[in-house]
């Protein structure tokens, strides 16, 4: 039995990973939980769950560490951005693996302009950066966002100058860049812990809330996977990542590097590219082979909830109160 441990389960992206590790049946797998906040679906999905700090805690490492050890963990996911940098400044503290880039891969993904940088000497497209100050009227619309931010949050579109200034106002570091029409398309990839490419998926963002796909459709563009994997290797991306573009009649125009496994990732999962089950496989020394394509090529998502009682037990609607008991209490 191998031991994951997975942060964020309030997440869709922490869910995700999980499914994928309970779709597969090579590796017995224990799937071990952690999130700042005790009432959140992921926690009932999986085998154990540990509360831990906010990501800004100083405490939250040290935290999560003990959690890798008190469960002698094989792989440590992180999920959430905020936790990327602490983790993996004492990736050498940790008894397991910890499935997540270098602070120097990382800090190039998490700061859009410095990604923008590695793509110009790709020469490959992302969108034009105007600097804030910028009056031409001839460059509208714009879009702003974070410079380092996640999910599309404080992320605007801007019509005019009036509208720029509203968005500035209501975003801390900004990035102005042009707003840029295509076809939304998440590539998720998954590379060794030394680096060595092991493949990607291409799937449509069709829907999106909050950042994340609610409907997807998987579709094969060696274009858009070529320049992805070029992409990655030339961050030096250890482990998972998510990679965003819209796809133009000029080509692939990439504006995000996500260095982890993206919220979407489980209808590539579907398609046949487990990257979760392939880290671990990767992790524990095993053969990682091409993946095998399967005919699921579109996802729709709905909502599932999860219910519990007053002491936290899980309650499925249906099930008698003796059964729910037995089952909170490890009773077969």
């Amino acid at each position: 039995m191998r031991t994951v441990v997975i942060t964020g389960a309030g997440t869709a992206t922490c869910q995700g990973v999980i499914k994928a590790l309970r779709l597969q049946t090579e590796i017995p797998v224990r799937i071990v939980v952690a999130d700042c906040d005790q009432y959140v679906a992921g926690r009932y999905l999986a085998d154990a769950f540990e509360l831990v700090p906010f990501a800004n805690d100083p405490a939250f490492t040290d935290r999560v560490i003990e959690i890798t050890r008190k469960h002698n963990a094989d792989l440590l996911v992180p999920i959430v951005d905020m936790e990327f940098l602490g983790i993996s400044e004492r990736r050498a503290d940790f008894p397991c693996t910890v499935g997540i880039s270098s602070v120097e891969t990382l800090t190039n993904c998490l700061e859009k302009d410095r990604t923008y940088t590695v793509l110009d000497e790709l020469g490959l497209m992302h969108p034009r950066v105007y600097p804030a100050s910028d009056r031409d009227e001839s460059t509208y619309p714009k879009f702003i966002k974070p410079r380092i931010g996640r999910a599309s949050l404080d992320t605007y579109r801007a019509n005019n100058r009036a509208e720029l200034e509203l968005a500035l106002a209501h975003v801390k570091d900004p990035l102005v860049t042009e707003f840029v029409e295509g076809v939304e398309m998440t590539i998720d990839t998954l590379s060794s812990m030394k680096g060595a490419w092991i493949g990607g998926c291409v799937r449509v963002r069709e829907m999106t809330k909050s950042g994340v796909s609610t409907k997807g459709l998987v579709v094969y563009n060696g274009t858009v996977l070529g320049q992805a994997r070029q992409i990655v290797e030339r961050l030096g991306i250890t482990g998972p990542a998510c990679l965003q573009c819209f796809n133009t009649e000029s080509g692939p125009v990439w504006f995000e590097v996500n260095p982890r496994f993206g919220g979407g990732t489980i209808l590539s999962v579907a398609a046949g590219f487990n990257s979760p089950l392939f880290l671990l496989k990767s992790v524990l020394g095993m053969s990682v082979d091409g993946y095998a394509p399967t005919p699921v090529a579109r996802m729709m998502r709905f909502w599932q909830e999860v219910f519990i009682d007053g002491r936290g037990n899980q309650i499925i609607p249906g099930e008698s109160p003796t059964a729910s008991a037995r089952r909170s209490s490890g009773v077969a």
